[in-house]
């Protein structure tokens, strides 16, 4: 980014005319660094000196704010960009969702998914996911739900990406029942479930001290082929001990030396 910069600097002390896709091009060079005052700069430098500018432009400007968490800035942009008469699409609404939900912003980044059907951009699964980590984030894991229960009988798709949420959602909120519920969608769904999904599953059966599930969860994955981490067995034997189960605990402990799992 910084030679990017450096280039289109001494373009304008050149007056060498620029044109949309040098300043989109600098942009997203800043985007990609997480330089997001200077992709703000760029853009003011455009909108001041009266240069054309488009949805690439504002895309990687309000990508560049997401990853800083400058939630502000980026609906800002989406202002400007609805009052220029330029399009939104999902890459403009899903980058500001994302802006709203590493600031904090969960309630935000949902009033934007609602836009969403205002607008040509598409409700797509990244979209989705997109604002079921910021709930997820939030510790909303009731509005996670429900975001997804929308996705019933329409023509939205989910995957992996968004029951990961959904689990971690439910783990965060105690909700062990409905992290289990969540684990049986996805393989009446034929979906392969991640690491991810069992973690955050046993991790709430851990809160509760249900030894039993959490050995069960550990039998599928173990039948599913999926590499157990250290965490997978610090929250295993953790429920072992709130059951009172020790002598699990320590065989499960003896599981990790020979699996060669680092303990802690």
């Amino acid at each position: 980014w910084e030679k990017a910069w450096q280039l289109l600097h001494v373009m304008m002390l050149s007056k060498l005319e620029l044109a949309t896709t040098s300043f989109n091009a600098a942009i997203s060079a800043c985007e990609k660094g997480g330089q997001w005052q200077k992709a703000c700069h760029l853009f003011q430098a455009m909108v001041q000196g009266s240069l054309e500018f488009d949805t690439i432009t504002c895309n990687a400007m309000v990508s560049a704010c997401s990853k800083d968490s400058k939630w502000e800035t980026a609906l800002k942009a989406l202002t400007v960009m609805v009052q220029t008469g330029k399009e939104l699409d999902t890459i403009s609404f899903s980058a500001a969702m994302s802006a709203c939900g590493n600031g904090g912003e969960w309630e935000q980044a949902l009033n934007l998914f609602g836009c969403m059907a205002n607008h040509t951009a598409e409700c797509n699964v990244i979209a989705l996911n997109t604002v079921i980590d910021a709930c997820e984030d939030a510790g909303e894991w009731e509005k996670a739900l429900q975001l997804f229960s929308l996705t019933t009988g329409s023509n939205l798709e989910v995957d992996v990406i968004t029951f990961c949420a959904l689990t971690v959602a439910c783990d965060k909120g105690g909700e062990w029942q409905k992290a289990l519920r969540l684990l049986t969608l996805m393989a009446q769904r034929q979906m392969e479930p991640h690491r991810v999904n069992f973690n955050s599953a046993i991790t709430a059966c851990e809160r509760h001290g249900l030894w039993e599930q959490s050995l069960r969860l550990l039998a599928v994955m173990a039948q599913k082929v999926l590499e157990l981490d250290v965490s997978t067995f610090n929250t295993a034997i953790s429920s072992f001990g709130k059951g009172s189960e020790w002598e699990k605990a320590l065989q499960l402990f003896s599981v990790t030396l020979l699996n060669k799992v680092e303990s802690s």
